[in-house]
């Protein structure tokens, strides 16, 4: 009769699920352009001074791609 010994191996790590799109970090790079784009929208007077402020102070502050993109959901493309 033998006696069965745990298997002194770990499991293998399962790879970790990747995030979706909007949850990627964004960079300085994203950052300019959201505020370049924004700046184009108070030109042509979809934004007032107030809102264009808060807007931009929202998009220096951004981590992922979903926070640039509520910046834009009531402006056209």
């Amino acid at each position: 009769m033998t006696d069965a010994l745990p298997d002194p191996r770990p499991p293998e790590p399962r790879s970790p699920q990747p995030l979706p799109a909007d949850l990627l970090r964004v960079g300085d790079a994203e950052r300019q352009q959201a505020v370049t784009a924004l700046g184009e929208h108070y030109a042509a007077g979809r934004l007032d001074q107030d809102e264009y402020d808060t807007r931009i102070q929202t998009a220096y502050a951004a981590k992922t791609r979903v926070d640039l993109q509520g910046l834009f959901g009531d402006l056209p493309e």
